[in-house]
């Protein structure tokens, strides 16, 4: 999470700097400027999930084999034969 913390960090400043956050706007154009610097950051942050994601899925998909359900369906087994 840290790793994709700092990356959406820099992802979303990117965003502000590309989007010419910069003013002064018409105060009739605020709204429409604003959106657009919603959107952007939105997709900034959006492709940052994206990466997190896929990420995690390959993690987890090293830690869901036959092996580790084997491993702790025995130890629920383990600590119920212990409790009767």
């Amino acid at each position: 999470m840290n790793k994709y913390a700092a990356e959406v960090g820099i992802a979303v400043q990117k965003a502000v700097n590309d989007a010419g956050a910069m003013g002064p706007f018409n105060v009739n154009e605020m709204a429409g400027h604003q959106e657009r610097l919603i959107e952007h950051i939105q997709s900034a942050i959006k492709s940052k999930e994206l990466s997190l994601e896929k990420e995690m899925r390959r993690q987890q998909a090293g830690v869901d084999t036959l092996d580790e359900y084997g491993r702790v369906s025995k130890i629920c087994k383990d600590v119920i034969k212990r409790r009767r």
